[in-house]
Protein backbone atom coordinates (compact mmCIF):
# COMPACT_ATOMS: atom_id res chain seq x y z
CA UNK A 1 0.00 0.00 0.00
CA UNK A 2 2.88 2.39 0.65
CA UNK A 3 4.41 1.88 -2.50
CA UNK A 4 1.30 2.21 -4.28
CA UNK A 5 0.80 5.96 -2.50
CA UNK A 6 4.07 6.93 -3.50
CA UNK A 7 3.89 5.98 -7.20
CA UNK A 8 0.63 7.79 -7.22
CA UNK A 9 2.34 10.57 -5.70
CA UNK A 10 5.33 10.58 -7.64
CA UNK A 11 3.38 10.23 -11.08
CA UNK A 12 1.14 13.30 -9.93
CA UNK A 13 4.49 15.46 -9.35
CA UNK A 14 5.53 14.83 -12.69
CA UNK A 15 2.80 15.70 -14.90
CA UNK A 16 1.69 18.70 -13.14
CA UNK A 17 3.92 21.18 -13.23
CA UNK A 18 4.66 24.00 -14.78
CA UNK A 19 7.54 24.01 -17.00
CA UNK A 20 9.69 26.53 -18.54
CA UNK A 21 10.82 26.31 -21.88
CA UNK A 22 13.15 29.38 -22.63
CA UNK A 23 15.51 31.24 -21.44
CA UNK A 24 17.46 27.92 -20.88
CA UNK A 25 21.21 27.50 -21.73
CA UNK A 26 21.09 27.47 -25.53
CA UNK A 27 18.26 30.61 -26.03
CA UNK A 28 19.59 33.34 -23.30
CA UNK A 29 18.58 36.62 -23.25
CA UNK A 30 20.33 39.73 -24.49
CA UNK A 31 20.95 42.90 -22.52
CA UNK A 32 18.49 45.22 -25.03
CA UNK A 33 14.80 45.34 -24.80
CA UNK A 34 12.05 42.85 -24.19
CA UNK A 35 12.87 39.15 -23.58
CA UNK A 36 11.08 35.97 -24.28
CA UNK A 37 9.59 33.62 -21.65
CA UNK A 38 7.79 30.21 -22.09
CA UNK A 39 6.25 27.63 -20.91
CA UNK A 40 4.38 24.84 -20.41
CA UNK A 41 1.70 23.62 -18.08
CA UNK A 42 -0.78 21.33 -17.55
CA UNK A 43 -4.71 21.94 -16.41
CA UNK A 44 -4.34 21.06 -12.77
CA UNK A 45 -1.56 23.65 -12.58
CA UNK A 46 -2.28 27.04 -10.80
CA UNK A 47 -4.01 29.82 -13.04
CA UNK A 48 -1.60 32.01 -12.73
CA UNK A 49 1.55 32.72 -11.84
CA UNK A 50 4.80 35.41 -11.06
CA UNK A 51 7.75 35.88 -12.82
CA UNK A 52 10.88 35.99 -11.18
CA UNK A 53 14.36 36.55 -12.10
CA UNK A 54 16.98 35.26 -9.58
CA UNK A 55 20.58 34.97 -9.75
CA UNK A 56 23.00 33.04 -7.19
CA UNK A 57 25.90 34.86 -8.10
CA UNK A 58 26.00 38.57 -6.33
CA UNK A 59 28.76 39.75 -7.87
CA UNK A 60 26.69 39.48 -11.63
CA UNK A 61 23.22 40.58 -9.48
CA UNK A 62 23.98 42.25 -6.49
CA UNK A 63 20.55 42.69 -5.44
CA UNK A 64 17.83 40.02 -4.75
CA UNK A 65 14.94 38.18 -7.05
CA UNK A 66 13.31 40.84 -8.93
CA UNK A 67 9.86 40.07 -10.14
CA UNK A 68 9.75 41.03 -14.08
CA UNK A 69 5.29 40.34 -14.23
CA UNK A 70 2.95 39.78 -11.46
CA UNK A 71 0.11 37.69 -12.25
CA UNK A 72 0.81 36.08 -16.14
CA UNK A 73 -2.44 33.96 -17.45
CA UNK A 74 -0.50 30.35 -17.12
CA UNK A 75 -2.57 29.55 -20.48
CA UNK A 76 -0.99 32.21 -22.33
CA UNK A 77 2.06 29.95 -22.42
CA UNK A 78 4.80 32.75 -23.49
CA UNK A 79 5.21 36.52 -22.37
CA UNK A 80 7.93 38.77 -23.35
CA UNK A 81 9.30 40.49 -19.95
CA UNK A 82 10.18 43.94 -20.01
CA UNK A 83 13.98 45.03 -18.35
CA UNK A 84 14.37 45.69 -14.66
CA UNK A 85 14.81 49.54 -13.94
CA UNK A 86 18.56 48.85 -13.49
CA UNK A 87 18.66 47.48 -17.02
CA UNK A 88 19.44 43.73 -18.03
CA UNK A 89 23.39 42.54 -16.26
CA UNK A 90 25.21 41.00 -18.83
CA UNK A 91 26.15 38.11 -17.32
CA UNK A 92 25.51 33.91 -16.38
CA UNK A 93 24.04 31.55 -14.31
CA UNK A 94 20.83 33.50 -14.44
CA UNK A 95 17.54 31.51 -13.86
CA UNK A 96 13.84 32.17 -14.00
CA UNK A 97 11.10 31.46 -11.74
CA UNK A 98 7.57 30.67 -11.97
CA UNK A 99 6.48 31.70 -8.24
CA UNK A 100 2.87 31.60 -6.53
CA UNK A 101 2.81 35.55 -6.14
CA UNK A 102 4.90 38.70 -5.50
CA UNK A 103 4.52 37.94 -1.79
CA UNK A 104 4.66 34.49 -1.68
CA UNK A 105 8.24 33.97 -3.92
CA UNK A 106 9.37 31.13 -1.79
CA UNK A 107 6.06 28.76 -3.63
CA UNK A 108 8.21 27.64 -6.64
CA UNK A 109 5.86 26.56 -9.50
CA UNK A 110 8.96 26.06 -12.12
CA UNK A 111 12.67 27.27 -12.53
CA UNK A 112 14.33 27.76 -15.97
CA UNK A 113 17.77 26.06 -16.45
CA UNK A 114 20.61 28.31 -15.81
CA UNK A 115 21.05 30.71 -19.18
CA UNK A 116 23.14 33.78 -19.88
CA UNK A 117 22.46 37.65 -20.24
CA UNK A 118 24.85 38.32 -23.23
CA UNK A 119 25.57 41.96 -24.80
CA UNK A 120 23.34 42.78 -28.05
CA UNK A 121 24.63 42.66 -31.10
CA UNK A 122 23.09 45.14 -32.44
CA UNK A 123 23.87 47.73 -29.92
CA UNK A 124 27.81 47.24 -30.83
CA UNK A 125 27.11 47.46 -34.29
CA UNK A 126 25.60 50.65 -34.17
CA UNK A 127 27.99 52.06 -32.08
CA UNK A 128 31.03 51.07 -34.47
CA UNK A 129 29.22 52.89 -37.33
CA UNK A 130 29.04 56.42 -35.93
CA UNK A 131 32.70 57.38 -35.98
CA UNK A 132 32.67 56.51 -40.07
CA UNK A 133 29.43 58.54 -40.30
CA UNK A 134 30.73 61.50 -38.25
CA UNK A 135 34.15 61.70 -40.38
CA UNK A 136 32.08 61.55 -43.61
CA UNK A 137 29.98 64.17 -42.67
CA UNK A 138 32.71 66.62 -41.53
CA UNK A 139 34.80 65.49 -44.76
CA UNK A 140 31.49 66.78 -46.69
CA UNK A 141 31.06 70.09 -44.50
CA UNK A 142 35.11 70.74 -45.64
CA UNK A 143 34.48 70.28 -49.02
CA UNK A 144 31.98 72.72 -49.42
CA UNK A 145 33.37 75.79 -47.57
CA UNK A 146 36.08 74.94 -49.45
CA UNK A 147 34.83 75.33 -52.89
CA UNK A 148 32.78 78.62 -51.38
CA UNK A 149 35.73 80.19 -50.03
CA UNK A 150 37.36 79.22 -53.84
CA UNK A 151 34.71 80.79 -55.62
CA UNK A 152 34.78 84.13 -53.72
CA UNK A 153 38.15 84.37 -54.05
CA UNK A 154 37.56 83.99 -57.99
CA UNK A 155 35.37 86.17 -58.74
CA UNK A 156 36.06 88.52 -56.49
CA UNK A 157 32.92 89.36 -54.43
CA UNK A 158 30.09 86.78 -52.75
CA UNK A 159 27.73 90.09 -53.76
CA UNK A 160 25.59 89.29 -57.08
CA UNK A 161 23.69 91.69 -58.86
CA UNK A 162 20.35 91.53 -60.55
CA UNK A 163 21.45 92.39 -63.51
CA UNK A 164 24.63 90.28 -63.99
CA UNK A 165 24.69 87.23 -62.49
CA UNK A 166 28.03 86.23 -61.06
CA UNK A 167 28.63 82.80 -62.95
CA UNK A 168 32.33 81.14 -61.86
CA UNK A 169 34.30 80.73 -64.34
CA UNK A 170 36.01 77.42 -65.38
CA UNK A 171 39.31 78.32 -64.00
CA UNK A 172 37.35 79.24 -60.46
CA UNK A 173 35.26 75.86 -60.60
CA UNK A 174 38.75 74.00 -60.86
CA UNK A 175 40.23 75.44 -58.10
CA UNK A 176 37.36 75.07 -56.19
CA UNK A 177 37.06 71.43 -56.70
CA UNK A 178 41.09 70.59 -56.44
CA UNK A 179 40.93 73.24 -52.94
CA UNK A 180 37.60 70.84 -51.88
CA UNK A 181 39.45 67.57 -52.43
CA UNK A 182 42.57 69.09 -50.64
CA UNK A 183 40.46 69.97 -47.71
CA UNK A 184 38.27 66.83 -48.11
CA UNK A 185 41.75 64.35 -47.96
CA UNK A 186 43.51 66.01 -44.51
CA UNK A 187 39.94 66.19 -43.05
CA UNK A 188 39.41 62.56 -43.44
CA UNK A 189 43.56 61.40 -42.83
CA UNK A 190 42.60 63.74 -39.22
CA UNK A 191 39.80 61.35 -38.39
CA UNK A 192 41.23 58.06 -39.91
CA UNK A 193 44.05 59.00 -37.51
CA UNK A 194 41.73 59.99 -34.50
Amino acid sequence: MRSFVTLCLALAASTAAYQVIVPNPTQGWTNQGEQPVSWDMVSTDASNFTILLTNTDRSVMPIDNQVLAAQVDGSLKSTNVRPPANGWLVGGSYRVNLVKSETEQSTIYAQSDEFDIKESTSSSASGSATTPTGSRTTMVASNTAANTAANTASTGSTETSLDQPSTPTNAALSNGVQNGVAVGLVALFAAFMA
